[in-house]
């Protein structure tokens, strides 16, 4: 039997970016001030989405890439 998992919608990737975001900050994964500051980001991104600013397609790639970068980013103090 084969099994298929429906793609993600671009609000879904949105809250999914800001869930990792939110994530690193929780862990201590990343640096906190940065990811806070991304995570309010891509709320600014969802809500202009709801509001047909924005294409969905377009701020979820931009979200997607935010949180891919802002993820592998040092903890602050991590490098002293």
């Amino acid at each position: 039997m084969v099994s298929f998992v429906p793609c993600a919608t671009p609000l879904g990737m949105l809250r999914f970016s800001r869930l990792v975001l939110r994530r690193a900050v929780d862990t201590g994964a990343a640096d906190g001030p940065l990811c806070i500051e991304g995570a309010g980001y891509v709320d600014v991104l969802i809500e202009r989405v709801a509001g047909g600013e924005l294409d969905a397609g377009r701020a979820a790639e931009e979200a997607c890439r935010l949180a891919r970068f802002l993820i592998t980013t040092q903890p602050r103090g991590a490098c002293a």
